[in-house]
């Protein structure tokens, strides 16, 4: 049937534009309907009008075709990446319709069929219409329906920018009523962002595809139907869709650690997303899907179906059937009951899963020892208790049992063939390595067997397998000329050693190892262990050789020598110990020397150092310290001046019984009632000993001795001291900061002045502070003084000085710390020998608040 006459003229002037538009290019338009019950054919009909320029681009004797072939079909596509910009066009051949069983052409695709959804959410539902080529159909018709009885309503429809040409033909996606909605296939791909910045709820849709949005504010079921209206096949162009709308929250059973072996409840809890209220008779599904085994209530049940109650809580308690530790997963599935599937059972809404980790002590063995070894030898095992738990396990015992060709070398807690080992505590997750030695003393092929116990816990007992084997090595060592315990510290042990082929056949490679305590040292001066290699050994062939060692310390001292060759032969010997004596090192001095004298005599005095001991003493230092009354004026040869009347002597040895004397002479050099000379003799072995004498120096009838004139010492006559005259102990105090707040450091200046033309010894400092201040630190010349006695308060302390020289000064900076606002108080009491009575000053420092 032909067109009305009056549309003709409106569609030859359409087509005559196109083509003025088009200029040389090839235009396609929709395709004529041949059957004349519409002006265009459907989609996708369309008609390649032909440039009358384009035959003249390439001359040709032949005739063209007007139409040009269609191109061929495209592969399937590939569905983009999520994170495409929303309105973005893919430029992808057009998508296949992704079902599973065969192309179906004019078959509506539909998805998701299924859905949960909580109320209050917009749920977006896709649909396209598949034509013969297995791609989506663009720019159709999609017509979306509730039933009835459904809740909800639409909420959006989707909308695509189509070109204006579309535009003019086609009617474009419009909500027609809450439930009633018109789409249209989309001519491009995109991505549906919900308006957010994640990507993970963002929905693809793709090239022929159209899309709704629906919502319900209130629980039920929402069944949409979608149907493509330009499809002829009545049986394939709808589809529907089915959503549960829920009105539910729920809190889930965190994850859990329990002691293994005890009763843990899960429980979770149901309410109303809408106002928070709990929601009863919901069913709470518990499913055990791996880990150790464990039973739901007292029935060994697997998976429990639990009802919500008043409270919106479903609870049940999960029991483990074994004292295991581990990992339990267990699913959650909640129901609603009011809501049924296609088979009537209740819909599940939500689900996840919780684990239970199952704590508890563990033990665990191993032992690394030889599999092999021979007649002779000493094997070492090395045995590891561990704790793979996830608690402590307590009173751990070890106990090892040894076959009754094995023999203990060394070890604590033998009882017989048995050792044990004792721990108080293993942490989780950590190990101890013990150690087991013993001598192989028989053939055969044994085990080492191991257990392990502790509280509530036991290891899976371990056996070491060890094949002995016929040694062909033979192993003496023997001590050379000597008693093992006559042995002295600095003594030369020798041990022969001897190694014999007791085979009928050659042995190579053989090496001997020499391991020797801490307390000996090769003559050689080669450390622990030293080896020697023999070479190859012939049948029934010697070879021996000797081993020295220096005993270096005093106690019991061993050593252990073993012997191997290819082949797996080896020997070993016992060990080997001596006990050794320190000697006796003993020192004794005399010191002598006159003990009363007048101004006018010479006091002399005598130092006798003596060797006691049995040993030879080397290094010994002499020094002798004189008292500031006296002027030494003769001193033994070889003497050295350390400093104003201290003279020292080096000498390098005495033997055993041997002994020797220095002298010194001094003239006195002041009035005194007790001068002290005191003798210090050191040795290199440690030994010391010091020993004074006392003079006392008084004056004789007549004038006063007029004092020597002051001159260098020398090597045997050191200078005289200069005698006393009239003068004081000076002392003076300064306060170096002039006040400070409170929290902030007080400097101090004490300057302490010996104003006497003689020495001055014992002077004391005693510092006294008040409340206000405490006590910090004492320099003299930039360096601390270690040696100040403060009291616990440190509002007190004190120091020494031995001696000052005449116009000697001492300058100390005293720092303390301003404690509180006021008047902070430092006292200085200053005493000598020749001030006894004191001299005292004081200063103070306003302290102001911070």
């Amino acid at each position: 049937m032909a067109p009305p006459a009056n549309c003709r003229m409106p569609m030859t002037l359409i087509v005559a534009c196109l083509a003025s538009l088009a200029g040389c290019a090839n235009l396609q338009v929709p395709a004529i309907d041949p059957t004349g019950t519409r002006i265009f054919a459907p989609t996708p009909s369309y008609t390649t009008l032909q440039s009358p320029l384009a035959v003249l681009q390439t001359p040709s004797c032949l005739p063209r075709p007007a139409f040009t072939e269609p191109p061929a079909v495209p592969s399937c596509a590939t569905t983009p990446s999520l994170t495409a910009p929303l309105q973005s066009v893919v430029a992808q051949p057009r998508p296949t319709c992704q079902v599973a069983r065969p192309n179906i052409p004019d078959r509506l695709v539909m998805t998701p069929s299924k859905l949960v959804a909580p109320v209050g959410s917009e749920v977006v539902l896709l649909a396209g219409l598949c034509g013969s080529d297995g791609y989506y159909l663009t720019k159709q018709p999609i017509e979306w329906l509730l039933s009835q009885e459904s809740v909800g309503n639409f909420v959006g429809v989707g909308e695509d920018n189509y070109p204006t040409l579309t535009q003019l033909l086609h009617k474009p996606p419009k909500k027609m009523s809450s439930n009633f909605a018109i789409a249209r296939s989309s001519a491009q791909a995109r991505v549906i962002t919900r308006g957010t910045d994640s990507q993970v709820d963002d929905i693809w849709l793709q090239k022929g595809q159209s899309w709704v949005t629906l919502s319900s504010a209130s629980e039920g079921t929402t069944h949409v139907t979608a149907m493509a209206a330009n499809s002829d096949n009545w049986e394939q162009r709808r589809q529907t869709a089915t959503i549960q709308w829920v009105d539910a929250q729920w809190v889930l059973p965190s994850p859990a650690i329990v002691r293994s072996g005890q009763a843990h409840l899960l429980s979770t809890t149901i309410s109303r997303s809408s106002t928070g209220t709990p929601i009863r008779n919901r069913i709470v599904r518990y499913e055990v899907i791996s880990g150790p085994p464990v039973q739901f209530g007292t029935n060994g049940s697997q998976t429990v179906d639990v009802s919500s109650d008043a409270n919106g809580r479903a609870a049940v308690n999960v029991q483990p059937t074994t004292p295991d530790p581990g990992v339990t997963q267990i699913k959650i599935e909640i129901l609603s009951p009011s809501l049924t599937g296609l088979n009537g059972d209740p819909v599940v809404i939500g689900h996840s899963t919780t684990t239970i980790t199952w704590s508890a002590a563990g033990l665990s063995l191993r032992v690394l020892g030889p599999t092999t070894t021979a007649i002779g030898s000493t094997v070492t095992y090395q045995i590891e208790v561990s704790n793979p738990g996830d608690l402590p396990a307590d009173n751990v015992v070890v106990s090892a049992e040894l076959p009754p060709v094995f023999k203990f070398v060394d070890g604590e807690g033998q009882f017989g063939t048995r050792q044990e080992w004792r721990i108080d505590r293993l942490a989780p997750r950590s190990a101890r390595t013990l150690t087991l030695r013993a001598r192989a003393v028989g053939p055969g092929s044994v085990s080492l067997f191991v257990t392990a116990n502790g509280t509530g816990v036991s290891a899976e007992p371990f056996r070491a397998a060890t094949e002995i084997q016929q040694s062909a090595l033979k192993l003496s060592v023997d001590l050379v000329d000597g008693e093992a315990d006559s042995i002295n510290v600095g003594d030369t042990v020798s041990y022969n050693i001897s190694v014999t082929n007791t085979s009928n056949t050659p042995v190579s490679n053989v090496i001997v190892r020499d391991v020797f305590d801490a307390g000996l040292s090769h003559l050689g001066g080669e450390r622990s262990p030293i080896t020697k290699s023999l070479g190859n050994l012939a049948p029934g062939a010697v070879r021996e050789f000797a081993v020295k060692l220096v005993v270096q310390q005093a106690g019991r001292l061993c050593h252990t020598v073993d012997v191997s060759a290819d082949g797996g032969h080896t020997a070993e010997s016992e060990p080997k110990c001596i006990t050794a004596s320190q000697a006796a090192r003993e020192l004794t001095v005399d010191f002598d020397g006159s003990t009363d004298i007048t101004d006018r005599e010479k006091a002399s005095y005598e130092v006798v150092v003596r060797n006691t001991g049995e040993v030879e003493l080397t290094g010994i230092s002499i020094k002798v310290t004189i008292d500031p009354s006296l002027n030494p004026t003769f001193a033994s040869k070889n003497h050295q001046v350390l400093d104003t009347n201290v003279l020292a002597w080096r000498v390098v040895s005495i033997e055993p019984g041997k002994s020797v004397t220095r002298t010194i002479e001094c003239e006195p050099a002041a009035f005194k009632e007790k001068a002290t000379v005191t003798v210090h003799v050191a040795t290199d072995q440690g030994l010391t000993k010091s020993k004074s004498v006392h003079t006392k120096i008084r004056p004789t009838d007549g004038p006063a001795p007029v004092a020597p004139e002051a001159r260098p010492p020398a090597a045997d006559e050191p200078a005289n001291l200069q005698p006393p005259a009239n003068g004081s102990l000076k002392v003076e105090l300064d306060d170096a900061t002039a006040g400070v707040a409170v929290g902030q450091p007080i400097v101090y200046v004490l300057k302490i002045t010996n104003d006497r033309q003689g020495f001055d010894d014992d002077i004391r400092v005693n510092l006294r502070f008040s409340e206000a201040v405490s006590f910090t630190d004492v320099t003299l010349g930039g360096q601390v003084i270690q040696n100040v006695s403060v009291e616990q308060d440190r509002r007190s302390a004190s120091l020494f000085f031995q001696q000052m020289r005449a116009r000697d000064e001492i300058i100390l900076r005293i720092q303390a710390r301003a404690e509180l606002a006021g008047e902070g108080m430092l006292e200085v009491d200053v005493t000598s020998q020749q001030a006894p009575q004191g001299v005292s000053v004081t200063e103070v420092t306003p302290i102001r608040a911070n």
